[in-house]
């Protein structure tokens, strides 16, 4: 499944961090992403933020097993830190 990493697919994963109460510098942290996942499944916007970084409304993300929801999750920051600047890449952390 296609990963999207650009500019719109950023603002909108903001929007729902934003919903969630996390700031900017929590999300790029790797090490966070347990968190997020939490929040996520907390807060019900796990298919949301998987429907953004995927653009796929037709999967049944619900279905998915969790091994292939981190997958695309690790695949969508390990995506985005190849296009960060230095002083972004340094935050985020090389293991979850």
């Amino acid at each position: 499944m296609k990963i999207y990493t650009n500019i719109k697919t950023l603002k909108q994963v903001k929007r729902i961090a934003n919903d969630l109460g996390i700031g900017s510098e929590e999300l790029m942290q790797k090490q966070n992403i347990g968190s997020l996942l939490d929040k996520l499944i907390d807060e019900g916007k796990l298919v949301e933020f998987l429907q953004v970084i995927t653009r796929d409304n037709q999967a049944d993300f619900e279905e998915m097993e969790a091994e292939e929801v981190g997958g695309l999750i690790d695949s969508f920051f390990t995506g985005i830190a190849k296009f960060l600047p230095n002083s972004l890449r340094a935050m985020i952390k090389p293991q979850i």
